[in-house]
C-alpha cells in the first residue's frame, strides 16, 4: 500500500500540481512574462554600455530571476515525474 505521506508521493503530487498550474491561464501568463523579461533584458544587454556596470548588473539580475522562476517550476515537475516513476515500480 502506498503511503500518502511518503516523500515520493508528496513530490509526485506537488509536481503534478505544478504541471496543472502551468496549463492554466495564470501559469501560461507567468511563463510568458518570464520569457519576455529574459528576451527584453538580453536585447538590452547586447547593446549595454560596457562602461556601465550597474546597468549590466541590473539586466543580468532580471535575467537570472526570470530564469530561476522557470527553473524552479521545471525542477518541481521533473522531481514529480521521477517520484511517480519510483512509485510505479513499487
Amino acid at each position: 500500500m502506498l503511503d500518502p505521506e511518503s516523500p515520493d508521493m508528496i513530490r509526485a503530487v506537488f509536481g503534478r500540481q505544478v504541471e496543472l498550474f502551468l496549463e492554466t491561464d495564470v501559469g501560461q501568463y507567468l511563463q510568458q512574462c518570464a520569457e519576455t523579461d529574459v528576451a527584453e533584458a538580453m536585447g538590452k544587454l547586447r547593446y549595454a554600455d560596457p562602461e556601465d556596470p550597474k546597468a549590466i548588473r541590473e539586466l543580468q539580475f532580471k535575467i537570472r530571476v526570470a530564469e530561476a522562476v522557470v527553473g524552479w517550476l521545471s525542477d518541481a515537475i521533473n522531481a514529480g515525474q521521477q517520484a511517480r516513476a519510483m512509485l510505479e515500480t513499487q
